[in-house]
């Protein structure tokens, strides 16, 4: 149980970095349209479509893991009991 937490907390780091970088390619947009700080948000573009990939692919991965993989891996580990221990 103690390794599942370790486990869903990185995944939950990550999830939140891809939503942070996801707010800042919005903020940025909204920037840009209202011409407001026109430096300031396309710095903000270019940085997060640079940080965009990694974070975008990590958040559907761990996304597909809380899917499809949550629970099932983790009872099956601590349901298997090893043949020298029956």
């Amino acid at each position: 149980m103690k390794n599942f937490r370790k486990i869903h907390f990185k995944r939950m780091r990550n999830n939140f970095l891809a939503c942070l970088v996801l707010a800042i390619i919005c903020f940025s947009a909204i920037s840009l349209f209202n011409e407001i700080n026109l430096y300031i948000a396309s710095f903000l573009i270019l940085f997060s479509l640079f940080l965009f990939p990694f974070f975008a692919l990590a958040f559907v991965y761990y996304l597909f893991m809380f899917t499809f993989a949550d629970d099932k891996d983790e009872k099956i580990h601590e349901a298997y009991i090893p043949p020298h221990r029956r």
